[in-house]
């Protein structure tokens, strides 16, 4: 064991760094915390006590997990798995929002002993800053240069993490892909720019029809958009679609050499309750077909169809 004289030399290095340290037994007593686990928990109304020696680490973790707290549950695992030898070193990055601000921590869990007695070292970590800037990162990898809104990548991962969700609650997704009817005539009359101009535009009125959070409107390639919406039946999904297309119908943007001399849209739309042996890929071609027949009965109108069951073809 060691004297009262190296415990205390010990206890003043780790009270001088700004990780959160605590020290715990095979049975998840804690035996020692540092000065920055103790004032981290006074300034966010978590145990206030000076005698930290009377805490259960993992039953404070067990009371997050019934909590529903997802962290909760895969730290209790996690540090179990240490101390019956199953892992060497834990890392688990977890969210720990105030009210105020956004914040994340990084708890890493390691083995130790003093003399024959195992203890287990916890530490977190305030990986904020780093957090932040791979999210600044992701967010601007996300966005279309052009007409400033959510890409292809964004839309491919929110379409997959809705479809999942709607599956799991058994919701209705709804699906909408916009096209700007003859677009190349746009671009060969008036140049590129004025094109690109009309992407923007275009752009810009999409973000007053999506308003929650679940749903997204990106740009899908091209002159095509796409917007998803989630727990939105049809008829609902009907309404945005038509109002986009009387919107934009009366911007009267010129494009001469098309039919009515002004820029409009064709419209897919797909409504489906999420099930296998569907996917996401399916729900996109079927979007895509109800476009093309948009298209096909002379455009600047809306095509829809509901599925319930899969399409036997695809």
């Amino acid at each position: 064991m060691f004297s009262s004289n190296t415990h205390d030399f010990f206890a003043m290095i780790l009270d001088c760094i700004d990780h959160h340290v605590a020290v715990i037994d095979c049975q998840g007593e804690i035996q020692y915390v540092n000065q920055s686990w103790i004032a981290y928990a006074q300034q966010n109304g978590c145990l206030t006590q000076s005698n930290w020696q009377s805490v259960n680490y993992l039953n404070i973790c067990q009371k997050a997990a019934a909590a529903g707290d997802e962290f909760g549950r895969d730290a209790i695992k996690g540090i179990k798995q240490v101390i019956n030898g199953e892992l060497q070193h834990l890392e688990l990055e977890y969210p720990c929002h105030s009210i105020d601000d956004y914040r994340w921590f990084m708890m890493k869990v390691s083995k130790s002993a003093c003399g024959q007695t195992p203890y287990f070292i916890i530490i977190h970590q305030d990986i904020t800053r780093s957090k932040l800037a791979e999210e600044k990162a992701l967010a601007l990898a996300n966005i279309d240069g052009l007409t400033n809104i959510a890409n292809r990548q964004c839309f491919d991962q929110v379409i997959e993490d809705e479809w999942r969700r709607c599956q799991r609650l058994l919701l209705p997704l709804s699906l909408l892909m916009i096209d700007i009817d003859h677009f190349r005539l746009l671009n060969e009359n008036y140049g590129h720019q004025t094109g690109d101009e009309f992407l923007k535009i275009l752009a810009g009125k999409l973000a007053g029809f999506v308003k929650r959070p679940g749903d997204l409107y990106a740009r899908f390639g091209g002159e095509e958009f796409v917007i998803v919406m989630s727990n939105t039946y049809r008829q609902d999904a009907l309404k945005i679609a038509e109002a986009i297309r009387v919107k934009v119908q009366r911007l009267e943007f010129p494009n001469a050499n098309a039919p009515g001399g002004i820029a409009t849209v064709s419209q897919g739309l797909v409504t489906v309750i999420p099930q296998r042996p569907q996917n996401t890929a399916w729900l996109i071609k079927q979007t895509d077909k109800q476009l093309c027949q948009a298209k096909n009965k002379g455009r600047n109108q809306v095509v829809w169809e509901d599925f319930v069951t899969p399409d036997p073809d695809f």
